[in-house]
């Protein structure tokens, strides 16, 4: 087999297209695919983040047995919101103080996002609103004492908020609120949420856990 003259070689060569290599490759985020040329820049897109609160109670006889539990995640409320891009975005603050505080009566009105300490549906609900000193023994909120911020989230689970009962009601709800005053009607509203009634009775236990989650994506 005769091989190829190096003059015709060469010509090949010359001929031959040449692909150029991309000077940066395609991404993808959250479904937005880029291919701009400038690294790392991104000309549109959104990026979306969860803010949630959750609650779990759980309810104890005089004799320390559980008579239920309970579930509920909150209604991040406009004003809480608010609160939230204020002191992390904005201003920052380093310590702030939030308050459990619980919901009774036969029927609890709907939440809106509009509700404020001042302005709220729970507050009319038909036979109960915030449970006080006629509910429960505690003279205020228990405050929500809070662990270290991991993974984006942070709970109240070494020293859950715990309240004793004063009478025989039925619990529907939860709030939570920068203001210790029970039944106070002032302060940032930041969640409020509802669960399956629960009956409590003079001397039960109530603890809640409370999560707060914040979840990128």
């Amino acid at each position: 087999m005769k091989s190829i003259p190096s003059w015709l070689l060469a010509l090949l060569i010359l001929l031959t297209p040449v692909t150029a290599m991309p000077q940066s490759g395609s991404f993808t985020a959250r479904g937005y695919t880029s291919s701009d040329r400038s690294v790392g820049a991104v000309r549109s897109g959104r990026i979306s983040t969860h803010i949630g609160t959750h609650a779990h109670l759980v309810c104890r006889d005089r004799s320390g047995k559980v008579v239920w539990t309970r579930d509920a995640d909150n209604m991040l409320t406009t004003v809480g919101a608010n609160l939230y891009l204020t002191d992390t975005i904005v201003s920052g603050v380093s310590s702030p103080t939030w308050y459990v505080g619980l919901l009774y009566g036969t029927s609890v009105a709907t939440f809106a996002t509009a509700d404020t300490m001042s302005s709220n549906g729970w507050a009319t609900g038909t036979g109960g609103g915030e449970v006080t000193g006629t509910q429960v023994t505690n003279s205020t909120r228990p405050a929500f004492t809070p662990g270290s911020v991991s993974a984006g989230s942070v709970s109240n689970t070494g020293s859950p908020a715990v309240f004793t009962g004063n009478a025989t009601v039925t619990l529907q709800g939860f709030i939570f609120v920068n203001n210790s005053t029970l039944a106070g009607t002032t302060g940032t509203l930041m969640g409020e949420g509802t669960f399956t009634a629960a009956p409590i009775a003079a001397g039960y236990t109530i603890t809640v856990t409370v999560t707060d989650n914040v979840t990128p994506g």
